[in-house]
């Protein structure tokens, strides 16, 4: 009879610590999805600037045109978000920094075995650090082509070390 208790309460304990486990990660993502729509909310009211620099590949470091962030938030919250507790360790990829700390190091993490893209999300956002996946929507390539200096649909400035415009485009006469 013992032996029968013991189960109930192991398999009780194990399907608790499982529900409390998912209701975390989706309280994170979530939060994730509150504090993008604050940055987004921060870049138009206030007019700060985005930058973005490629960690993998040389190209050179941009100041995002408005569109290009909002393209950009639009690539990396989408539904399917999968908040990860153990992350790849690799985080060369593109990192945007908001003016508000904020910083997204976007990784291509290849194929899966569906044969679909996969994309890692590492979001620090006020002494926090979180991962996120994203399968299925090209997300690497989207944050790409938003972050290069044609941008996508709007071209972004091409910026040095201290943000100072070093090429402009066609975007500053907007």
């Amino acid at each position: 009879m013992k032996k029968i208790i013991i189960a109930v309460i192991a398999v009780f304990l194990f399907i608790g610590s499982f529900i409390t486990i998912m209701v975390w990660g989706q309280s994170r993502v979530s939060l994730y999805l509150r504090d993008s729509n604050d940055h987004m909310r921060d870049v138009v009211v206030n007019g700060t600037r985005v930058y973005a620099e490629h960690t993998d590949v040389d190209a050179p470091r941009t100041s995002l045109h408005q569109a290009n962030v909002s393209y950009f938030l639009d690539a990396v919250n989408r539904s399917g978000l999968l908040f990860i507790m153990f992350p790849p360790s690799d985080r060369k990829g593109i990192v945007v920094t908001f003016a508000d700390g904020a910083e997204y190091t976007v990784v291509d993490g290849g194929k899966d075995s569906d044969g679909k893209d996969v994309a890692y999300i590492f979001y620090k956002f006020k002494n926090e650090d979180y991962c996120y996946r994203l399968i299925g929507f090209d997300t690497y390539k989207r944050v790409s082509n938003c972050v290069r200096p044609e941008g996508f649909g709007y071209s972004n400035w091409i910026v040095g070390e201290n943000g100072e415009i070093i090429e402009s485009s066609d975007a500053l006469s907007e």
